[in-house]
Parts: structure tokens; sequence; C-alpha cells
């Protein structure tokens, strides 16, 4: 094997916003707090379809905790692996490494610089949106509550009054 080594300092490439494919490079496991944690490289793939080289690589983790457990079920459904509600599956390094699916990709700042991150996984029946969609409109404004009709011979808005001690306005 011949391998280059890079430059401890040499900048990463930050991917554009958008929606990638991914390809599952290599997963480790450690441990967050006593609870078992999945360290994912992905590789990252512009949103077409193709044989195209990787353009870059994220790193995301899936943690074993109830609170966080909707993140773990997203990245089964981009995967087109989401079982039934309610089944319980084991999962391991070698049945996830290899394996493809789609993600949304942001950027966020860290530590002074700016690196890209995973926003959410987009499940495998998804169509890939080069932006997200639009926001719904904003609703129209509520209407004016309906005023009610001036009484007969009377005026509909007061008039002022001519005492100017008098503050009781007369037609």
């Amino acid at each position: 094997m011949r391998h280059t080594v890079g430059a401890p300092d040499a900048p990463r490439s930050l991917l554009p916003a958008g929606d990638y494919r991914f390809a599952v490079r290599e997963v480790e496991t450690k441990f967050n707090s006593g609870d078992e944690m999945f360290v994912l490289a992905l590789d990252l793939f512009p949103g077409g379809t193709g044989d195209q080289p990787a353009v870059g690589r994220t790193f995301d983790r899936l943690i074993d905790r109830a609170s966080v457990a909707w993140k773990t079920d997203a990245f089964l459904a981009s995967l087109h692996q989401a079982p039934t509600i309610g089944t319980s599956i084991e999962l391991t390094p070698a049945s996830l490494k290899g394996k493809t699916g789609r993600l949304r990709l942001k950027i966020k700042p860290f530590e002074g610089e700016e690196r890209n991150e995973v926003a959410h996984y987009i499940a495998n029946s998804a169509p890939v949106a080069a932006t997200p969609p639009p926001s719904p409109p904003a609703p129209p404004p509520a209407a004016a509550p309906p005023q009610p009709p001036a009484a007969a011979g009377w005026p509909s808005a007061p008039q002022k009054a001519t005492n100017p001690a008098d503050d009781i306005p007369f037609p």
C-alpha cells in the first residue's frame, strides 16, 4: 500500500449545505455516559445517481439512548431498513459498513471555524431536493370584527362637543 501523509494542519474542505448521498465508510464503537455509541464516517456524493466519486466526508454519532432514538430511526429509514414500530433489531459496525443512504448537510460554526454536520437523514422514498422545501404561506390577516350598525337618526361616529367643558357629544 502506498500512502502519502497529509499535513497536520491541512484545511478541511467545506461542502455547501444541501442534500447528498452517503456511504458508511467506517463505524467505530465508543461509549457516551455508559451508553453505546457508533461514530460513523460517511463518504459524501453529489445528490444525483451514478458512480460519481466522493466529494467529501463527514462524521455523525448514533447513541443507544431513548432520548435520541429518533436519530437512529431516521438513519435506518435513509438506508431503507426502517423496521416496523416496536421491533427490536441488533445493529453492529459490520451490519452498517458499506450501507448507502441520503442526508441533508448543514454548515455549523465550531471553535472558530465552520464545519459540515448532518442536519438530518432523508428517508429513502423521499426525492432529493437541491434546496429545502419552501415554507408554507403565512395565513391571511384576520378580518376586523364587525361593527354594529348605527341606530336610526344617530350619527355613526361621535361629534365634538360645542362646549369645551361638556364632554358629551350631541348631533
